[in-house]
This record gives structure tokens, sequence and C-alpha cells, in this order.
């Protein structure tokens, strides 16, 4: 998190002095914005992995889990794995 951070903070910093100097380059402000959503995405994608960990251990894993497998379209095989 905090390198991710510390990404984005640079990201915005560098922006703020483009924008302060007056320069407008298109390719640089599109490139400083990809990074940004790039960083963004990684934020969003590590709090869902660390939701998912934290319901599925320690105290929040206080209840059962059923899993139920199916064949579905396989053949002989499939259900004969299924079965096992």
């Amino acid at each position: 998190w905090e390198e991710c951070r510390g990404e984005c903070g640079a990201a915005l910093s560098l922006l703020d002095e483009l924008m302060g100097a007056g320069e407008d380059d298109a390719e640089t402000l599109r490139m400083i914005a990809d990074e940004c959503e790039a960083a963004a995405r990684y934020l969003l994608d590590d709090g869902r992995r660390y939701e998912l960990e934290s319901l599925l251990g320690g105290k929040y894993d206080d209840r059962p889990a059923r899993l139920v497998l199916t064949a579905g379209a396989g053949g002989t095989e499939a259900c004969d794995w299924v079965e096992m």
C-alpha cells in the first residue's frame, strides 16, 4: 500500500508541477493519468484480495462452507470424478 501510495503521490506532484508551469503536453498528461489509473486498479484489487482473505480466515471464518461439484456435460469420466 505504501509503495503504491508513494507512486501516486509522485505522479500527482509531477502533474501539479506541469500544470503550474503551464505545460499541457497531452502525451505526458496521458502517461501520468495512465499511471494513476493503474495504481488505483492495483489498490482496488489488493483491497478485494484482503477482504476475501479476512472473510476466509481468523475471527470472521466461523461458519462451515458447502461445496457442490457437478459433472455438467463432461461425460462418464467427469461423472466418475465428481462421484469420487
